[in-house]
């Protein structure tokens, strides 16, 4: 038989025993902006073992975020300016990385972004920044830093879970290609 256990903090609520079931979690109604926000999901696995073979164990932590990410929320970057709303000073070979994201049944990625600058090409590529490219959209200037417009990736089918770095590309360009807002998975 296997035991597992759900913690989200309500000790009432937290055990859930069986090899079946399902977990829903309501967004924390004290939660400025949910868009930041992410779930910690661990599941742990011991059985009863039998003499002379000890229990066997296994644990997997899994990180499940919203359909829309703010750009800021990237878990690292090279070469933006991170406020507290936007990614802004973006040129080329400037990248975001998004950890962890599923893009099981993701058919698009919508970028909001707004631009007064250069505009550029916005690449979205798996598990580096050279890695395999799945999508790509220009953006060209709309005339402002802060009237943000969606712009459609349409991504290659993928399974399963993948670094996703989104990359910047316009050469010669060292700043002010772009604002990224957020993305929204679709």
């Amino acid at each position: 038989m296997v035991d597992w256990i759900f913690s989200l903090g309500q000790e009432e609520d937290s055990v859930q025993r069986g090899n079946s079931g399902s977990l829903i979690v309501e967004k924390p109604k004290d939660t400025p902006n949910a868009n930041q926000s992410l779930l910690l999901l661990e599941a742990s696995y011991m059985d009863g073992g039998a003499l002379p073979v000890a229990p066997l164990r296994g644990s997997q932590l899994i990180q499940l975020r919203p359909r829309e990410i703010q750009g800021i929320a990237a878990d690292f970057h090279e070469g933006v300016i991170l406020s507290e709303k936007v990614v802004g000073h973006i040129g080329h070979g400037s990248y975001l990385c998004y950890q962890g994201i599923n893009l099981r049944g993701i058919q698009q990625v919508i970028a909001h972004v707004a631009s007064a600058g250069t505009g550029g090409e916005i690449q979205l590529r798996l598990d580096s920044r050279d890695g395999d490219l799945i999508g790509k959209v220009e953006v060209t200037p709309n005339g402002s830093w802060a009237d943000y417009v969606e712009k459609p990736i349409p991504i290659a089918p993928n399974s399963g879970q993948h670094d996703l770095y989104v990359c910047f590309v316009k050469p010669g360009v060292q700043g002010g290609m772009m604002n990224l807002a957020s993305l929204s998975f679709r």
